[in-house]
């Protein structure tokens, strides 16, 4: 079901039922109707067919690729090797590695660093495993050491991203220099919204999502909803030819699913990480414009549940911090919200810097 919903086939594959019952039934009104509908459909599909072939003509993977366990998995390393570890940033949901792009550029400039596409994300194929923190991050370990790039090395991963950087930080702490979390989510979340999980309580999780992308309507929908984010620049376009895709939805969904499923597997433990230095960096915005958002997200919670998860969010985002024996919580700037390496990027790169100096402190210390 999962390779279905991530076709750009998909389009097709539900036109082809209307268009042979149409064709069958032709001499009744029925018939008639059906294989109109079909039409329309294999049209609408055949169009998106049309703009990813455009797409990939414009814009071939920038990286490169490497083998993981029969499915092409893409990256891109740039910048000097220096003896500052490289950093790998890690998106959240199950976006592209596009959605650091800003971030890796301004790095790269005069540090190592890595973006990449989770399997079943960018221009990564995909499988059948479970796309859970920890099945990802066994992914991601064979995606470094295929790719020659050197460790151990730094994890700077945003929301569900944070999740997946803990958890190779628990399962390779020799390869993990430091971890910088970015709002990074916690079990207890999940394990707080797992009852309530739905097309209608979840972002993201619905079916109609790809069902939309297979017939070209997210080329629209996605310039219309933010014009900034995928304007005409080779970014923004290139962000557009990935998330009008139905794979970009259904990765997400198939995500949110292996982790309600198994909310043990991301259970982390005070002090887990040992003396791996974590900066847990977290949002100063304000409490009623996150109200907001969280009241969108779950429409159907009371006002004491929503309360709840917002208090389990807060608490979460210091015992990130907690993980690790010499972890520090770090608030950023005033009037910024879970997507806070969209809105300071200049902070985040600083945070960045300051893990250099705290692991190269640390080597001294230890010499």
């Amino acid at each position: 079901m999962y390779r279905i919903f991530s076709s750009n086939a998909l389009g097709l594959i539900i036109a082809l039922p209307f268009l042979i019952v149409g064709v069958v039934a032709i001499q009744t009104t029925l018939g008639v109707l059906l294989l109109g509908i079909g039409l329309v459909l294999a049209c609408a599909a055949l169009f998106h067919l049309y703009k990813l072939w455009r797409f990939t003509r414009q814009f071939p993977a920038p990286g490169k690729f490497v083998d993981i366990n029969g499915v092409p998995m893409h990256f891109m390393a740039e910048g000097p090797q220096k003896s500052q570890p490289t950093v790998v940033w890690i998106p959240g949901r199950h976006d592209s590695g596009l959605e650091m792009w800003a971030l890796h550029k301004a790095l790269s400039d005069h540090n190592r660093s890595i973006i990449y596409d989770r399997i079943g994300s960018g221009w990564s194929g995909i499988n059948d495993t479970a796309r859970t923190p920890y099945h990802e991050a066994a992914e991601l370990y064979d995606l470094l050491q295929k790719s020659g790039e050197k460790g151990p090395y730094i994890f700077a991963g945003h929301s569900l991203g944070g999740m997946q950087a803990t958890s190779f930080a628990q399962r390779y702490p020799e390869s993990t220099a430091g971890v910088v979390l970015l709002d990074a989510g916690i079990a207890d979340s999940f394990a707080y919204v797992s009852n309530f999980r739905g097309p209608k309580n979840v972002p993201g999780d619905s079916l109609l999502l790809p069902v939309m992308a297979a017939f070209g309507l997210m080329w629209f929908k996605l310039p219309k909803q933010e014009p900034e984010k995928y304007d005409q620049s080779d970014l923004g376009q290139m962000q557009l030819g990935i998330m009008a895709q139905p794979k970009s939805y259904s990765g997400w969904i198939w995500a949110l699913n292996a982790i309600f499923d198994d909310l043990l597997s991301l259970v982390r433990m005070p002090g887990s990480l040992g003396d791996i230095p974590v900066y847990s960096v977290i949002p100063c915005g304000h409490l009623e414009d996150e109200r907001k958002g969280v009241r969108a997200a779950l429409p159907d919670f009371t006002d004491l549940q929503m309360e709840n998860l917002l208090a389990i969010r807060e608490q979460g985002r210091r015992a990130n911090a907690a993980l690790s024996n010499i972890g520090e919580v770090i608030i950023a700037p005033d009037g910024t919200s879970h997507n806070l390496h969209e809105e300071e990027p200049e902070y985040i790169l600083a945070q960045v810097q300051k893990m250099f100096l705290r692991i190269a402190d640390s080597a001294g210390e230890a010499s």
